[in-house]
């Protein structure tokens, strides 16, 4: 399997004049093509820390972070936003649809973005909006659909410039239950359905358990490495929560965000 992300003895430090807190000690893992993973840990765990790392949002003090061939480190600030744009997506909770746009214009902008000719752009939005089932509101604008579809919407656009790897920081965290049903219900079918390589960072195990494997982080480190792969959704929640069971017996938090 061709690896689309490999971490490298990952550290990150934030240093003040009477302090240095340590975020991320010695984290290493690799994420194959189609993959799909979560991110799990306490708040203060540093989950949110290596996305922003992995993301070029922060940089690593230590290690190397390598997606599809590209040593992020090695990239200056201009070549950092180019290659976002180019290779990575992004799933936000509160969506980030502009609402002056229609819904194919909020799409095509992500592929405007890129350079896509413009004879190609229609074509893609049709067909990837037919596939997830929202070609029927392109015409609309975003305060004209309902919360899923919006999400739905969000999904697509992300996935619309065929990312090597989509990342989602906590993307359920201000849904109510049946919106996230919805929402990760979608992100596992851009998973399923055309490969994409999705990596969400979540402290809750019902998000992991749309995944097919979860790395746990706590104080900064990998404490377990979850295949997952598989199992059905009920062996899935059965072993993430026999994971958080692990976690509480032993207590113990940081305060690394």
């Amino acid at each position: 399997m061709k690896e689309v992300l490999n971490v490298n003895h990952l550290k990150k430090r934030y240093e003040s004049e009477d302090n240095i807190t340590i975020a991320l000690q010695d984290i290493s893992f690799a994420i194959g093509e189609g993959e799909f993973i979560s991110i799990m840990g306490a708040s203060g765990s540093g989950k949110t820390t290596l996305l922003n790392c992995i993301s070029t949002i922060d940089e690593a003090t230590e290690g190397e972070i390598w997606i599809n061939g590209t040593e992020l480190s090695g990239l200056n600030e201009e070549d950092k936003a180019k290659f976002r744009r180019e290779n990575l997506g992004f799933i936000f909770q509160d969506y980030n649809l502009l609402d002056t746009l229609t819904v194919e214009e909020n799409i095509s902008l992500a592929l405007i973005i890129k350079q896509i000719p413009k004879s190609k752009i229609k074509e893609r939005v049709s067909n990837i909006s037919e596939q997830f089932g929202i070609q029927h509101i392109l015409k609309k604008y975003p305060y004209e659909i309902s919360g899923g579809e919006k999400q739905r919407c969000a999904c697509v656009r992300a996935v619309s410039h065929w990312p090597q790897l989509i990342m989602a920081d906590e993307p359920t965290g201000a849904l109510d239950s049946g919106n996230s049903r919805i929402l990760m219900e979608t992100i596992k079918q851009l998973n399923d359905s055309i490969g994409t390589t999705i990596l969400i960072v979540t402290h809750d195990i019902i998000v992991s358990s749309y995944t097919d494997r979860t790395l746990y982080i706590k104080d900064g480190r990998i404490y377990e490495d979850l295949n997952m792969k598989g199992l059905s959704a009920d062996e899935k929640l059965k072993r993430l929560m026999n994971l958080e069971a692990e976690q509480h017996t032993e207590g113990g938090r940081s305060d690394v965000c």
